[in-house]
């Protein structure tokens, strides 16, 4: 099964070696799509463009670039709002966000992430198991 992932995050870098560690761990394939952005615009573009339930999975940052006027919650909120059923996870290095955000995500299908700390790899872990489980593997 291919699986088709975008990732939105205003520092390439961190969409690239995540790609390749999940590559590594054997959750992505060669035929999986992972597809990268550095801003929600060009994210919407593509979401709009592609079919509101083209991605089974979205990986989005919440703190953008700073000239971005919506933050990532919001842009998954507006996501769902046109339809979007698959999986959705917001990720962020600030906890406080996080935990801020946790309060009000109930009726939402938003997961959430924290960045790891250097020399972890949690995240991976977390995000390896959901891929396999989307794939329908058991991990």
């Amino acid at each position: 099964m291919m699986l088709k992932i975008a990732f939105v995050d205003d520092i390439p870098l961190i969409a690239t070696i995540c790609e390749k560690l999940l590559r590594n761990r054997d959750a992505l394939s060669e035929i999986d799509r992972f597809d990268k952005f550095t801003n929600s615009r060009a994210f919407m573009e593509a979401f709009k463009f592609r079919g509101t339930n083209y991605y089974d999975l979205i990986i989005c940052d919440h703190h953008l670039e700073e000239n971005e006027q919506a933050k990532g919650y919001d842009v998954l909120l507006l996501i769902q709002s046109l339809g979007f059923k698959n999986t959705a996870i917001l990720y962020s290095a600030d906890n406080q966000a996080l935990l801020d955000i946790s309060m009000i995500i109930d009726k939402q299908k938003i997961s959430l992430m924290a960045k790891d700390a250097p020399g972890s790899t949690a995240s991976i872990e977390h995000l390896s198991k959901l891929i396999f489980r989307l794939k329908g593997i058991k991990s």
